[in-house]
């Protein structure tokens, strides 16, 4: 039996579903088993890892607590807390293991795919292509081997496990009612471990809603659709709680939002940008910034027509071409909310939003090769060279993402005046000592992006070469960019205490306090207050810092995390208010 055979039409004998499904999650493991050779990097790493002071205690009883109602990263998203905090306990700060087990929790939802095709009626070498173009598409690359992506992986394991178990359920409809009651529990237990990784998870009540429509064959009847969404409450409770906690967790980040004609067109376009890297995944960045490729006004009409007529002509082939226009609304509405209608993070498009929704596409590809060409041997055939191809695209692209100076390298070639990776590239130089190189990219990365982040982190270059006039002038760069930013706050603070300057310090390290309480911002202003002769309230913000977690200095039971900018004073658990480049990329609502 070959695996040649395996992928055909089913005209031969297939094998056993677990061996087929342990080849899957093998082959998903030998693509992208480098990652065990990658380290952390600069972009959002430092506050789910490196210099997040509640991770590098372990899994605790009160870390399990600060996972479950931090909102840290501006998310809600305790399972993927948790996840990283069991990982420190196991494998301390050894970074291939915590990446060896996003790929085995990759391969984990690829072996899912497969069971849902097979759910689905697929046949047998069709479920396999499925999953293994699922498991091995380049543009999987990011949430896999992006340590800080590991929320992805893990919310959409648990989404597909919510769907599968719904398609058990969907079969069970005869079988007895306690039967039918625990896939139901299996169901929404699925759903709240998918949105407590990732509010991604929202869009489960439409993906089911979708799966009821085909191969379901729901009713079109007003009264079967309405008997489907009760099916669901407990689903559609889920996720408006997700919703809700979303928001609590970003009201601070939360920005006036653009024309919402601009911001229609943004999302068109997004759209037409995913299906070509699909197609073509051979120039893929981790930074997509708005602001560099919003599309003119005229091609943003066109997109906008274009893919509205797509959405309206799947709804108008629901009833008569079920499986082609579910897979393409699966696609759209599973993309949703992060194509920047209702998102709020500086990125136009990033491929891990396709993670869940590429099975859209996926499904289409496979239904159009099915139309076109009959022979299953030249289907086959066509199969395996596509999968083969994506496979070897995926293993090159998996070493970019093992530091930071690779990432920004490979990802200047495609965005060579992206100000976010010139970020990134001024903080790896600055974590090397080499403050010349990260102060030129740094200053670089403000004119082309001028925001407080990169002003402030100018600042921390300038003060480590000494230059502390310059450092004043870029913090108050960084204030003028925004009033409210932390770590500005913060510097404006110390400098001014420096100074002597002790009713400004105060000022700025009182606002500082009011917008994020950590234990970096409570011994700044504990130090303000005993320059002022404030000795009751130092001793207040001294003891309750103490009860905090310890600055990024501290040393956890297995180890210390290596400091991505060693030096670099912007490392302190105070989080931003708004986030700064490089982390701008990352910071979608739904992310």
């Amino acid at each position: 039996m070959t695996f040649l055979a395996v992928v055909s039409d089913g005209s031969h004998r297939s094998l056993p579903a677990g061996f087929v499904g342990a080849l899957v999650a093998a082959a998903t493991v030998l693509v992208f088993v480098d990652a065990r050779h990658n380290g952390f990097i600069h972009v959002d790493d430092p506050y789910y890892l490196t210099q997040n002071p509640w991770v590098r205690l372990g899994l605790t009883a009160e870390t399990a607590r600060y996972a479950l109602t931090s909102r840290d990263v501006w998310n809600w998203h305790p399972l993927t807390w948790w996840s990283h905090l069991l990982d420190v306990e196991l494998f301390g700060v050894d970074a291939g293991a915590h990446h060896l087990v996003s790929v085995a929790l990759h391969a984990a939802a690829a072996v899912v795919v497969l069971t849902i095709a097979r759910q689905l009626g697929a046949r047998p070498g069709v479920a396999v292509f499925v999953a293994l173009a699922f498991a091995l598409h380049p543009q999987r690359v990011e949430s896999v081997v992006w340590l800080s992506e590991r929320k992805d992986i893990l919310c959409t394991l648990f989404f597909l496990a919510a769907v599968s178990t719904h398609l058990a359920l969907r079969a069970a409809e005869a079988r007895p009612a306690r039967r039918r009651a625990g896939l139901r529990l299996l169901r929404l237990g699925a759903a709240l471990a998918a949105t407590m990784a990732k509010p991604m998870a929202v869009t489960l009540p439409f993906a089911l809603l979708l799966l009821d429509i085909w191969p379901g064959g729901v009713s079109w009847t007003a009264r079967a659709l309405a008997g489907r969404l009760r099916e669901k409450l407990e689903l559609l409770i889920v996720a408006g709680c997700g919703s809700s906690l979303t928001l609590w967790a970003q009201e601070r980040m939360l920005p006036v939002p653009g024309p919402f004609a601009e911001r229609v067109g943004d999302a068109a376009w997004a759209v037409c940008c995913y299906i070509a890297e699909f197609i073509v995944p051979v120039a893929l960045s981790f930074s997509h910034p708005r602001i560099d490729l919003r599309p003119p006004p005229a091609v943003a009409v066109l997109t906008v027509v274009v893919v509205g007529a797509l959405v309206l002509a799947a709804v108008v082939l629901l009833p008569r071409r079920p499986a082609l226009g579910v897979a393409w609304l699966w696609f759209v509405g599973l993309l949703f909310p992060t194509l920047g209608i209702v998102s709020i993070g500086s990125a136009l498009y990033a491929d891990r939003y396709t993670y869940l929704p590429s099975l859209g596409l996926i499904a289409l590809a496979v239904f159009a090769v099915d139309a076109v060409v009959p022979d299953h041997r030249v289907r086959a055939g066509l199969g395996l060279a596509t999968l083969a191809l994506w496979a070897g695209l995926t293993t090159r692209l998996v070493p970019v993402w093992a530091s930071s100076e690779s990432l920004v390298q490979h990802s200047l070639a495609v965005q060579p005046d992206d100000g976010d990776l010139l970020r990134v590239f001024a903080q790896a130089a600055a974590g090397r000592g080499e403050l010349d190189l990260a102060l030129g990219a740094a200053l670089a990365a403000e004119r082309v992006r001028p925001n407080a982040g990169t002003a402030d982190f100018v600042g921390q270059v300038l003060l480590r070469r000494g230059d502390r006039a310059g450092a004043r002038a870029a913090f108050e760069r960084a204030f003028a960019y925004d009033a409210d930013d932390i770590l500005t706050r913060v510097h404006l603070g110390e400098m001014a205490l420096a100074a002597g300057q002790w009713g400004v310090a105060v000022g700025h390290l009182e606002r500082a306090v009011a917008l994020d309480r950590s234990r970096r911002t409570l011994l700044a202003l504990a130090h303000a207050r005993e320059a002022v002769g404030d000795d009751v309230a130092m001793a207040r913000l001294r003891d309750e810092a103490a009860l905090l977690p310890a600055a990024p200095d501290f040393r956890g039971p297995r180890g210390a995390f290596p400091d991505p900018t060693p030096g670099d004073e912007s490392a302190p658990d105070a989080q931003r208010a708004e986030p700064a480049p490089p982390e701008g990329p990352s910071n979608e609502s739904v992310d």
